[in-house]
C-alpha cells in the first residue's frame, strides 16, 4: 500500500526527506510488529577501541539464544569464545532462566525488542530531514535521509528526548519503505555515552517480508557502563525462526 502511495520508482528529485520518513513511519511500525514473531542466535564481541573506532582487542566473545519466555524475549548466553559453556556456567545459565520465568509469571510484559533504538515515529516529530542521494542496498534501491534535531525542538516523550541527542542516516527501501540500513551518532549529552559515539545497525528482507537486523556495531565514547574510555560491540544476528506460540520451558525437579 505504501509503494502504492509514493508511486514505485520516484526519484530522488521528485521527493522530499521530511516525506520519506513520514512515509517510512507506518512501515516501521509494521516490521516492529514482524520482529516481534522470531526467535534468533546472536554473536557478541566486545573489548577496548582506537579513537578511530578500530578494535584493538576482543575481550569477550559470547553467543545467545534469545528466546520467548514468559511473555517476553530473554537472551540466554550458550556459548564463550566459540565453545559451550562449562557445566558450572550451564548450571548458572540454567538458573537465572528458571527464576528470570518466576518472576516473570507475576508481571504483565511488553514483548518488545528493538535494534533500531528510537522509532521513527519519534524521529520525524523533533528533526529536520534532508534527503542525501539514492544508494543500492543487496540490488535494491535506498533513498538515504540524514536527519538532525529541530533548533528550539520541544521534546513531548522520552523517545523524543533521546533522538534530539542525536544525528542520524537512514537508508529506507524505496519499494517496501523500510529501514535497510541505519546510523546514528551522538552529537550532545543526554545519553549514556558520549558525542562522538555511534551505532549502525544493518537489515534484510526475508521470504515473509520481515527486515531482520543482521548487523549492529556500538562504538562508545566514556559509557559510564561500558568499562572504558572507548569501547566497540560487535552483534551479529542469525538463525531467525518464526514462531507463534510462546515457548513452553520444562524444568527438571532439582535432585
Amino acid at each position: 500500500m505504501l509503494a502504492v502511495v509514493f508511486g514505485i520508482g520516484v526519484h530522488a528529485a521528485d521527493i522530499t526527506g521530511d516525506e520519506i520518513i513520514r512515509g517510512a513511519v507506518d512501515s516501521d511500525r509494521h516490521q516492529e510488529v514482524l520482529r516481534q514473531q522470531y526467535l534468533y542466535r546472536e554473536h557478541q564481541e566486545n573489548g577496548p577501541a582506537a579513537a578511530d573506532g578500530s578494535h584493538l582487542k576482543v575481550r569477550v566473545d559470547r553467543d545467545f539464544e534469545v528466546i520467548f519466555l514468559e511473555g517476553g524475549f530473554y537472551r540466554k548466553m550458550v556459548a564463550v569464545d566459540g565453545k559451550p559453556l562449562k557445566p558450572k556456567q550451564a548450571r548458572e545459565e540454567e538458573e537465572k532462566l528458571r527464576m528470570t520465568a518466576a518472576e516473570r509469571k507475576t508481571k504483565h510484559l511488553n514483548p518488545k525488542f528493538r535494534h533500531t533504538g528510537v522509532p521513527l515515529s519519534a524521529i520525524l516529530s523533533v528533526m529536520d530531514h534532508k534527503l542525501l542521494r539514492e544508494d543500492e542496498i543487496d540490488g535494491r534501491k535506498c533513498w538515504v535521509v540524514q536527519s538532525e534535531p529541530k533548533p528550539g525542538a520541544a521534546a513531548q516523550t522520552p523517545y523524543e528526548t533521546q533522538a534530539l541527542s542525536y544525528r542520524y542516516i537512514h537508508w529506507i527501501d524505496e519499494r517496501d519503505q523500510a529501514v535497510a540500513r541505519i546510523e546514528w551518532e551522538v552529537v550532545k549529552a543526554g545519553v549514556e555515552t558520549k558525542p562522538g559515539s555511534t551505532v549502525k545497525v544493518t537489515f534484510a528482507k526475508n521470504g515473509d517480508g520481515a527486515w531482520l537486523a543482521r548487523k549492529a556495531e556500538f562504538f562508545s565514547i566514556n559509557g559510564d557502563k561500558l568499562g572504558g574510555n572507548r569501547f566497540f560491540q560487535t552483534n551479529v544476528y542469525s538463525d531467525y525462526r518464526k514462531f507463534t506460540a510462546e515457548t513452553n520451558i520444562e524444568f527438571e525437579d532439582k535432585p
